[in-house]
């Protein structure tokens, strides 16, 4: 008999850093989540290759926002690029002293996706803005995101967080047999947080939810109680109104390798500001 592959122990949480409004609102979903349980947070400052190869060629010109057309200077691109990375730098440690968290940062040159995909190896949650996240059911093989949670790592897609979790931590359950990972994290983020914890359940009609929810409250830490909403699998209204009203401060499914993710996990992913953390399911 295979013996159950072990839960990962997760520390450390990634998010990959620009000049971009959508990579400050990562850096503080991150840096939340970060503080609830207490883990370090990684920054990473990539360095476009490309960008910086196509600069150094003679033909390669700017057209700036007056139409106004001038040569790329390598050596001015090379000191905005270090700006932007000396600026994300210190954007990550406020965010990390506020919350007195560990952090660290790296600024490393070469292929973004490439670059962010194999750090992902080395951490144990990663954190993506939702411009970059693409969509989950088409993401390309090599996209951080999928290679993330193909290693059994969590993806953390980011929106718009207030300074802590106060609202209830959800967890959308769609299959009887699922969920277990996002289930544990789900109720382990609650209970750092001090917050509620609600199991949205859009299972299918022939479902036993008397023995899902005693399989639910098996995982659960102690002192952690879990409120139940029971939606309808016809219509995914009510959960995307739930999303899009912010009743939720953060919201946990469970991705398996070997099924495909509905096709309404896109929009859950665009509805509202609520952060979406996927998280892998083994077993």
């Amino acid at each position: 008999m295979t013996e159950p592959a072990s839960p990962r122990v997760f520390s450390r949480i990634l998010v990959a850093l620009d000049s971009t409004q959508a990579s400050r609102s990562a850096l503080e979903s991150a840096a939340l989540l970060a503080e609830a349980l207490q883990y370090e947070l990684v920054g990473l400052f990539v360095e476009d290759s490309d960008l910086v190869a196509l600069a150094s060629l003679p033909f390669s010109r700017e057209v700036r926002r007056s139409g106004a057309i001038r040569d790329i200077d390598p050596t001015v691109l090379q000191r905005d690029v270090e700006a932007h990375a000396s600026a994300a730098r210190h954007a990550l440690r406020q965010a990390a002293v506020r919350r007195n968290l560990r952090w660290s940062f790296r600024s490393v040159r070469g292929d973004v996706d490439a670059v962010i995909t194999a750090a992902a190896a080395e951490v144990d949650i990663v954190c993506v803005s939702r411009r970059g996240a693409g969509r989950y059911r088409r993401a390309p093989m090599g996209s951080p995101a999928r290679v993330a949670l193909d290693r059994q790592a969590p993806v953390l897609v980011a929106g718009q967080l207030t300074d802590r979790i106060e609202k209830p931590v959800a967890v959308i359950i769609d299959q009887a047999e699922s969920g277990q990972a996002s289930v544990r994290l789900a109720g382990r983020i609650a209970a750092k947080a001090k917050t509620g914890l609600i199991v949205l359940e859009f299972l299918p009609l022939e479902a036993d939810i008397a023995e899902v929810r005693a399989r639910i409250e098996s995982e659960l830490p102690g002192g952690v109680t879990a409120r139940y909403v029971l939606l309808s699998r016809e219509d995914p209204c009510g959960l995307l109104d739930g999303l899009r009203r912010d009743d939720y401060s953060l919201v946990l499914y469970g991705v398996r390798a070997d099924q495909p993710s509905p096709a309404w996990l896109d929009y859950v992913a665009d509805a509202g500001d609520c952060p979406l953390l996927l998280v892998p399911e083994t077993g």
